[in-house]
């Protein structure tokens, strides 16, 4: 499975940047990919590093980057159902991505559930009723949901790997629409920035 929060993208990406707050900004690689960076802690403002930024805060000019190849693209490739819905919608993505995510999302919820609602809730309802220790309660209630999601590994897993494979094929599409536009868009950009 993959991560859901992203690593830092690589040491001189170059993105362009759509907007900045106080406290964040969003910018865009070169590969379509939309970013949103975090001031620092404890800070007046965002702070954000770029490569070859003078002590008055200007920028090098646009033929910096010429001076070597580009990050690979495509480094991150989280995505929610918001977001691709929303590529969806864009067309970005087949037409039906959301609505096959969202049922097989469905699928395997109903699945938990059923198996909650037939051996665990009432354990549990007895277990948050019971006339014992507050600690004595909290580690019957830790045992009743392992043994749930236990379960749920077991029983659910054919709606679970539905899921699963809905959201990777919905990633790897995007994945390869991104790397196409970064293999469109980077040579432009060097070609402009060595003038």
């Amino acid at each position: 499975m993959m991560s859901r929060v992203p690593s830092e993208l690589a040491s001189g990406t170059p993105v362009l940047v759509w907007s900045v707050t106080k406290t964040s900004a969003i910018v865009v690689t070169l590969d379509g990919g939309r970013y949103r960076l975090d001031a620092r802690p404890y800070s007046d403002g965002p702070h954000f590093e770029c490569a070859g930024q003078d002590g008055n805060g200007k920028l090098p000019p646009l033929k910096a980057l010429s001076n070597g190849p580009f990050p690979p693209a495509v480094q991150h490739q989280v995505l929610s159902g918001k977001q691709i819905q929303a590529l969806e919608g864009a067309g970005q993505l087949p037409a039906g991505t959301s609505k096959a995510l969202e049922d097989a999302r469905t699928a395997g919820h109903a699945c938990s559930d059923r198996l909650w609602q037939s051996r665990f809730a009432a354990r549990d309802k007895a277990n948050t009723v019971a006339d014992i220790l507050e600690t004595t309660r909290r580690n019957r209630g830790a045992a009743i949901q392992s043994e749930w999601q236990d379960l749920i590994a077991k029983q659910c897993a054919p709606q679970k790997s539905a899921f699963d494979a809905a959201l990777q094929s919905a990633i790897q599409t995007r994945a390869q629409a991104r790397l196409a536009l970064f293999n469109d868009v980077s040579p432009a950009v060097t070609q402009r920035a060595a003038r």
